[in-house]
């Protein structure tokens, strides 16, 4: 078992989560043509570990909790939650688009108005619209991932807003995300999500950074709108290892609007994603029944260290767009 270190920074909160490793499976590039691969299906699997959290300091402040291992269930911790830390949004105005409308700081206690994190309105529709304002990572995100890997909130950078969630890993190979499964099945067979991410990640290889799948850690499930194959922005269906590459860069030092469309879950279907507003590919395949979005990085080789930030995050049944 692996231990992640979850800071909040500017906050003075810190706090442990033990999370349990997965398997991950390997996967070959494929050029410009479906279904192409000259990889093969990992070991992997559900994981089996997970964390129960035992400790916490109850108040309205972040509680300070450190796990002890235990069951889980699709890879997302059962019990143990600490009180007082988890956070909703105070609302927003209503109206679409991207970024943060009126909602301010989210604050401790119930349940707000309009969206989590008092992002903008309702995000078009959006089902969770998330700009990360507030000091913990919930309520409605999990961490997943397998090794050691910062994953904290943090000040120093925000696409709008003061927040944003901030991943930095080592050498190593990884597999780090954020998960979250609010939006399935309330999406039914069909959503579209928008993600804003700060990449100083060096490409190489297949690395992967939006995908929705059944679980958690490496269960072959995975519906990848948005990774890389060496530098190029390209999409992969990990069941068959079929993928369309693009002729374009993945662009590090600055913020990036990526959406992606899935269709057809649970039978065919098709995913389409963009970057701000420029389509990277549409793939056509067997879409799973998808019930978690995990945005964040994985790759199955060891590298150079690296680093992304991610923001204004929107999920629901129409395009929210890169405002």
């Amino acid at each position: 078992m692996t231990t992640t270190t979850i800071t909040t920074r500017d906050f003075g909160r810190r706090f442990l989560l033990g999370l349990a490793c997965c398997g991950l499976a390997a996967c070959a590039p494929s050029e410009n043509s479906p279904g192409s691969s000259s990889g093969g299906a990992g070991t992997g699997g559900a994981g089996t570990g997970g964390a129960i959290t035992t400790g916490g300091a109850t108040g309205s402040g972040a509680p300070v909790v450190t796990s002890t291992g235990g069951a889980a269930t699709g890879g997302a911790a059962t019990g143990g939650a600490a009180t007082g830390g988890a956070v909703t949004g105070t609302g927003g105005s209503a109206g679409g688009g991207g970024g943060r409308g009126g909602g301010g700081m989210a604050t401790t206690g119930g349940a707000g108005g309009g969206s989590v994190g008092g992002g903008s309105g309702d995000c078009n529709g959006a089902v969770l619209c998330d700009s990360f304002e507030r000091a913990m990572l919930g309520p409605d995100w999990v961490l997943d991932n397998t090794m050691p890997t910062v994953i904290e909130l943090v000040t120093t950078k925000a696409h709008t807003g003061m927040s944003s969630v901030h991943i930095s890993f080592g050498t190593a190979a990884t597999q780090s995300y954020i998960s979250e499964m609010k939006t399935f099945p309330a999406m039914g067979m069909a959503f579209w999500g928008r993600a804003w991410i700060f990449s100083m990640v060096p490409t190489g290889g297949h690395q992967i950074y939006i995908e929705a799948r059944v679980g958690a850690g490496s269960d072959k499930t995975g519906v990848r709108p948005v990774n890389t194959q060496g530098a190029n922005l390209a999409t992969n269906l990990e069941s068959s290892d079929a993928g369309m590459n693009s002729t374009i860069k993945m662009t590090t030092g600055s913020w990036v609007c990526y959406e992606w469309q899935i269709t057809g879950i649970g039978g065919a279907g098709t995913f389409t994603s963009y970057v701000d507003g420029m389509m990277i590919a549409k793939q056509s395949g067997t879409i799973p029944p998808l019930a978690r979005q995990r945005i964040g990085i994985q790759r199955y080789m060891a590298g150079t260290a690296g680093e992304m930030w991610i923001d204004d995050v929107g999920i629901g049944p129409n395009r929210i767009g890169c405002m």
